[in-house]
This record gives structure tokens, sequence and C-alpha cells, in this order.
């Protein structure tokens, strides 16, 4: 096979843009390189998928270029270099070929799509296309800034390739792409790279550079066919198979951000989750996601785990699937765990909004390398995750912590369809956030600024304390609550801490109105009461995780009443539901709250006991243990009643 031949962009009479102004097109993105390029050639991915494809594939490859896919480099892609004064380009495949320490670090970054229709299209971007054709092989290889043709996608821009280019050290890309061309399969290869503008000898050159066949006109069109195949498979990339369509990208000497191979594709996969983790829960009438990814390294496979599995996510997750319910069921307002959010002036319905209470749980340490700044979910959770209808996450807003150091909350807004254009309008070329004002009517101003008001409203409301109260009688049992799923519910004390009710007390004397002879009524005898024990319940409970089992300990303190020595306590454990009532009619086979020990303050444990008795030497603090009920508000019946002698 002969070497590929290069075409360097001239200016032309009528103006051009310079590869500046390409690198330029994302802006200061609040994200970091590799966050925006994973976001970017994932929503890409999705934009492309088949009709009648059921999934996509997403996938990242990091490996080292050997000896042969190096002599493939300089002798076949890049025996021709830009003439360039930086020679950026050139310099890296000289330092690689020379065995050098750069040879040794030369790796290629390879993204890659299936279930995917390809870059189809013209070649040319002059060359019209033909009625019901695409125009992806020019929007993404030659033309700058294109729409988007398809509804309901992920990007809005078509500036997202500027990633690719900005994520490589040399801004150089190879992509192979097998698409459709007039009912049959073509295989496409082409390569592109950036440098500064620039001149030679009188001549001015943009700095945008494509590599592949010069045709008799002398522009540079793709290598197609066997000979696409081939070079990409000698360069190492996983191309579709034979008789697949789908997209191999090859980042050339990949921008990792300071990170080693091992921790940039870690990177990636929490990437990957973060904001994809929609597409990777399957609808409940589907069998499979709608998107699946694969990361390798070094050609070994690294396995993503399921967010169902990953916390946090497992709460969004959840709010996700309910948000779904509500909407194929057409229940929305009337649902008591989905709020739709409503503008009132203009009318519109924005979105289903759902947000879960889940105990917090520590993140396992995974190295990101050092310079990683973590989302702040991953630190604690009061966020609610942004969709469009896409599902692809645009950001996770915050919303105000609950004050209680063993509960989180997750929340979806999921945008109302009618709603979709109006939110993508409002994004950067990032997508990574919903701003009013980037929209010029006034009217999608007021609805992106509303969804942001009525969000904020239902978390505040959410993270609120509910009252709860119960009649100040005496005969009423200590009830307490666990804080894990927090601020739903309040002690029934109030504010102030828990309030302390005997659990139990003997029943006043009837007075005796006898009557005597002479007729005269005897004075009302003065009521005694027995004393009573006093317990009084801690306002903290604490939570923990033995092997995936939740527990919680209660701790109460025990005081005898002064005329007995021994106190008999009783506990029960409940399901609350909203408002700080008890849930009577429990779904069957649910996990219900169980007592499974008490601790004395000697020491001494009861296993499973509903009540014990507590002696001379053991008042002071008992600790009650709590099982089951992990994903409910737990409540603790407390009862003391002295035992007479």
């Amino acid at each position: 096979m002969r070497p590929l031949d290069l075409q360097a962009e001239r200016f032309t009479a009528t103006g051009n843009i310079a590869s500046e102004g390409m690198r330029n097109q994302l802006g200061r993105p609040r994200l970091d390189r590799i966050a925006v390029l994973i976001r970017e050639a994932a929503q890409n991915a999705w934009d492309a998928k088949q009709q009648d494809a059921q999934t996509v594939t997403f996938g990242a490859s990091c490996y080292a270029f050997d000896d042969d896919k190096l002599r493939a480099l300089r002798e076949q892609v890049f025996a021709d270099t830009p003439t360039n004064p930086s020679q950026e380009l050139a310099s890296l495949l000289a330092a690689s070929s020379s065995g050098s320490h750069e040879s040794e670090a030369l790796r290629a970054l390879v993204l890659y799509d299936r279930g995917t229709t390809g870059l189809g299209g013209p070649t040319r971007a002059d060359s019209p296309a033909c009625p019901g054709e695409v125009r992806d092989f020019v929007d993404f290889l030659r033309n700058v800034g294109q729409p988007p043709d398809k509804s309901r996608g992920g990007g809005t821009f078509g500036y997202g390739k500027a990633a690719l280019y900005l994520s490589s050290r040399v801004d150089t890309i190879l992509v192979h792409t097998r698409c459709r061309v007039g009912g049959r399969l073509q295989s496409r290869f082409m390569v592109s790279a950036l440098t500064p503008h620039y001149e030679v000898e009188g001549t001015s050159y943009t700095g945008r550079h494509w590599w592949g066949r010069r045709e008799p006109d002398g522009v540079v069109d793709p290598l197609l066919g066997r000979e696409a195949d081939k070079l990409a498979q000698r360069l190492g990339m996983p191309i579709a198979p034979a008789g697949e369509l789908g997209t191999t990208i090859l980042l050339l000497a990949p921008r990792l951000g300071g990170r080693t191979p091992a921790q940039a594709m870690a990177y990636i996969q929490a990437q990957m989750l973060w904001n994809f983790w929609p597409k990777m829960i399957p609808w409940e009438d589907e069998e499979a996601p709608r998107m699946r990814f694969e990361t390798l390294l070094d050609g070994e496979q690294l396995s993503i785990p399921s967010p169902a599995k990953v916390h946090p996510l497992n709460g969004f997750v959840k709010a996700l699937q309910t948000v779904r319910q509500a909407e194929r069921g057409g229940r929305g307002q009337d649902a008591s765990d989905v709020t739709t959010l409503l503008c009132g002036k203009p009318k519109q319905t924005l979105g289903l909004l759902s947000l879960q209470r889940i105990v917090y749980k520590e993140r396992p340490e995974t190295d990101y390398g050092e310079v990683t700044e973590l989302p702040e979910f991953m630190d604690r959770c009061h966020h609610v995750a942004l969709l469009r209808r896409a599902e692809l996450v645009i950001t996770y807003h915050p919303g105000p912590p609950i004050p209680n150091n063993y509960v989180e909350y997750v929340g979806v807004f999921l945008a109302n369809d009618e709603m979709d254009r109006v939110y993508a309008a409002s994004e950067p070329p990032t997508h990574d956030e919903w701003r009013p004002e980037n929209l010029a009517d006034r009217r999608a101003k007021t609805f992106v600024r509303t969804t942001f008001r009525r969000i904020d409203a239902r978390t505040r409301e959410f993270v609120a304390p509910a009252s709860t109260s119960y009649a100040a009688d005496e005969d009423r049992p200590l009830a307490a609550l666990s804080k894990h799923l927090g601020p739903l519910l309040v002690d029934a004390g109030g504010p102030t801490g828990p309030r302390v009710w005997p659990a139990s007390q003997t029943q006043p004397e009837n007075p005796s109105n006898s009557t005597g002879a002479t007729g005269e009524q005897d004075p009302p005898k003065r009521i005694r009461r027995q004393a009573r024990p006093k317990i009084i319940l801690e306002p903290e409970v604490t939570l923990l995780d033995e092997q995936g089992t939740l527990v919680r300990l209660f701790r109460a303190e025990l005081t005898h009443p002064k005329d007995g020595r021994r106190t008999k306590l009783c506990a029960r454990a409940f399901t609350m539901i909203v408002g700080g009532a008890e849930e009577r009619d429990a779904p069957e086979g649910a996990d219900q709250p169980r007592v499974t020990r008490w601790r004395g303050p000697t020491g001494h444990t009861h296993e499973r006991a509903s009540s014990v008795i507590a002696g001379e030497d053991e008042e002071g603090v008992w600790e009650i243990r709590v099982e089951g009920g992990a994903e409910c508000v737990v409540g603790l019946e407390l009862n003391a009643e002295a035992v007479r002698r």
C-alpha cells in the first residue's frame, strides 16, 4: 500500500475558519478534558444510533504502539507531514522511531461505537447529498459547527469534535468508519490534524490538514474499501466487524491530564458511569440497556459495574425508574413520589421530578490521579440529575443538604417532550448546563428560570423537617425515629431533643364519695401515683453496614423508680410513612425492621428478645440493635415498666 497523501488547507479569497477558531469552539468548559471528551464522543455515538438497533455500544481502548504500528504510522500514514514551523507531529514521530522515552510512552486512545450508522453521505463539503441522505462524514471531518439533524439527540452544536483534537498532544485524529452508501457497505479511512495557521513561501494556510487519497483535481478524499480496513487494523484500531456499521477514532498521543494509563482508564470508566448511567438501565419492557459501555487497557477488558450497584448512583437509578413509571403510567402530578413541575405564566409543563433519600455510605477510594477533582455528589449527595429526553446527564444540580451525617438524597428531573428543544438551546457547546441567559426568547428564559425555582423549592421542602406530633398523654410510649432517612420525620420532642414520656403508670384511684351520718361529703382523698422508671432515648442513631446488612443502634438511658430495683423494657421497631404515621399495611415480602439484640450497661446481651428485665445493676445506657427496613424510615417504640417485688 502506498503512503497516504497530505492536503493542507489554504485560505481562500472568501475566507476560511483557521484551526484556532475550531480549537476555541468549546470555550472554557467547567469540566476537565477527559470528561468533555467522553461526554461528547458518547453523545455523538447515541445520536448516530441505527433506527433498528436495540443497543448502541460505546467503547474506549488505550494501548501502546509496538514496532509494527509505529512503522505503519511513520511510513504509511505520515510519510508526508505539514511544513508548519512548529513540526510537533514530525518531532513526535521522529522521537518515537528512535527508541527514546517518547517511543515507550507513545500511546493511542481509541473511541469506538457499534450499532450506529457510521459516517455516511458525501465525502466533500461541496457535494450535494441525495434526497434523504445524511451528511455525517463532511459534518464530522470537513465542516465546522453544523447543527444536528436528529430530534431528541444528546448533542446540539456539532462542536464536540473539537474535544477530540484537543485530547491529542499533536491535535491529530485517525478515523475509520463503515457506513452505507447507495445501499452497499463502504469502509472509509481518513486522518485529520490541526496546527496553528502559518505561511509558506507566500501562501497562507489555515492549519487544517487531511491525509487520504489525492484525486486528479488535487482534493484528498478518504481511503476506501479493503485498504481502509487493512490500514486501520495494522494500527491496532478495533474497527467494526465485517458486515457491521460503526466508527472508530484514534487519538494520537492522548492527553491524559497527568494520569498514568491505568488511572486514565479508571477515570474514563467513572465518566461513563457519572454521565451515562441512565442509558445503562433498561426500561421495564426492554431486555437490554439502550447503551452498553466497554473499556480496554493494552488489550485487556476492564469491567464496568452496573450503576444499580454503585453508590450513590443506585439512588439515582431508583429515582429515574420512578419517573419512567410515572410517565408511562400517566400518573405524574398525582403520584406521591413524583412531582410534575409547572410554569404558571405562561402555562407550560416543564417535566417530572423524583427525589429519593438514601443511606450515606463511604465512597470507595479509586486512583484517578492526583490532579482529578471529583464531582460534588461523590462526597455527599444532595443533587438532582438534569436530563433531557435523550436521558444523558446534563449536570447534577445541587440542593440543600440534609443536616444529618447518616443520610443523603438524590433526584432526577426529566424534561417534558415539548421543553426538550428549549433546554437544549440554553446549553453551552459542552452541554453541561442550562443557562437561561443563552436564550433570546423571553418565554423560553422564563421556562428555564422557573425550572430551577421549582426544583429548588421542592428540594427545600423535601429536606425541611415535617412536624410529627403526638398527644401529650402519659400513656403514650416513648417513640424515637431513626435519623438515617432524616428530616422527613423529627423527634417527638421537637428541636430541643426527644420528649420523655413515662413508659407506663398506674391509673389514679377513683376518689371515695361515701357519705356519713350527717350526710356531709367526705373530703377528697389525695391521689398517690407509684414511682415510675425513667428512660431517655438519645436523639442520634448510629448506622452500620455489616456485610451488606444495614444495622441501626438506638441508645436509651434507664433510671429505675425510687421504690423499685428492676425494670421491664419492651421495644418494637416499625416502618414510618410520610407525615410520621406508622405503616400498617406493608407490602408482602417487605424487609420489616426488627429488634435483634439488647446490650445493657454491664455489657450483657440479650439476643432476639422483644423485652428484657433490667436488673438492679443495669441502670444506665442500653443499646437496642435493629435490623431490616434498609429503604425505610424506621421508628422505635420503647416501654419501661417497673417490676415490683
